[in-house]
Parts: C-alpha cells; sequence; structure tokens
C-alpha cells in the first residue's frame, strides 16, 4: 500500500467546510456587535443634541435682561407622547422668542426636523443662525406667563425628553 502524503480532496474539502463555517460564525458576530454599535452612536447623539438645547436654553432663561418671552406656531404641534392640556395663562407652539431688553431676539425655531437658535437685531435682520439639533420628530414650547415658566417636549431619534425652565 502506497500512503499519501500530502492533501487529498477529502482532506481539502474539509478545510474548505470548516474555514467557511469559520467565517460565518465571524461575520454574524461582527454584524451583531456593528449593530449594537450604531445604536449606541444613535442614542449618544440624541442625548448630545439635546444637552446642547438645553445649555442655549438655559444660558438665555438665566439671563436678567429677558422682557419678553413670546410663543410662535401656537398649537400647530403637540406633545411627543401626549396632548398637552393648558391653563387660561399657558400658550404653546413650535418656536420660542425671547426679547432681551437691548432689543435682541433669540427665537428657537423648530422647522425641518431640526431646532435652530436664531440671533436678530434691533431691525429684525438676523445675525446669527445656529443649527442645534436634527432628527428632531417632534417639538413643542409651552409658556406660563403666570410662574414664568417655560416647558419643553422634544422627541429626537424617537427619545422623548422633557425639560421646564424658569424665566428670571
Amino acid at each position: 500500500m502506497k500512503s499519501n502524503k500530502g492533501i487529498t480532496i477529502i482532506s481539502l474539502l474539509v478545510y474548505i467546510i470548516v474555514l467557511s463555517i469559520v467565517i460565518g460564525t465571524i461575520s454574524i458576530l461582527m454584524k451583531y456587535f456593528y449593530r449594537n454599535e450604531k445604536e449606541s452612536a444613535i442614542a449618544e447623539n440624541s442625548s448630545g443634541q439635546y444637552s446642547r438645547l438645553i445649555s442655549y436654553i438655559t444660558d438665555d432663561v438665566n439671563s436678567e435682561k429677558i422682557t419678553n418671552v413670546d410663543i410662535v406656531n401656537s398649537n400647530s404641534n403637540t406633545e411627543p407622547e401626549e396632548d398637552p392640556e393648558l391653563n387660561s395663562s399657558e400658550t404653546s407652539g413650535e418656536d420660542i422668542n425671547l426679547t432681551f431688553n437691548d432689543s435682541t431676539v433669540h427665537e428657537y425655531k423648530f422647522s425641518e426636523n431640526k431646532i435652530y437658535n436664531i440671533v436678530k437685531n434691533i431691525n429684525g435682520t438676523t445675525v446669527k443662525k445656529i443649527e442645534i439639533c436634527s432628527d428632531v420628530t417632534n417639538a413643542l414650547f409651552k409658556y406660563d406667563s403666570e410662574a414664568k415658566k417655560i416647558t419643553l417636549y422634544i422627541k429626537i431619534n424617537n427619545k422623548v425628553y422633557t425639560d421646564v425652565f424658569i424665566v428670571k
């Protein structure tokens, strides 16, 4: 009998089958990890955008130079999770304008699934326009003139955020 000391067709087939099983297993695991990484990146992005919006609004609301708060586009939207009940002193809408004693207006505008911070000067011309949030599916501002309280309802990447600000 002759001994075979090389690669036979049977051993080659076994190598190919084992190699394809290993590659398939690795690709399934990589697909799982990439999908989870993408979902966590979206969640981090939503939280980062919301934090940025909150920092802008907090800066403006904590200023003692605010003379007027106006809601624009009244009642053209609803809260992301429920329909708000408004008191007689409350108004709600997609945009809010904060007027300062130097006659500048800081407008937070919900448009085309984005929230912008628009700063206008005394004659109404836009000084700067900054995109704060993107992928916003819903945004609503409520203002209670008696309590001097702004309530924000926002939905970014299907995650709902709510916050309340007291105007000085």
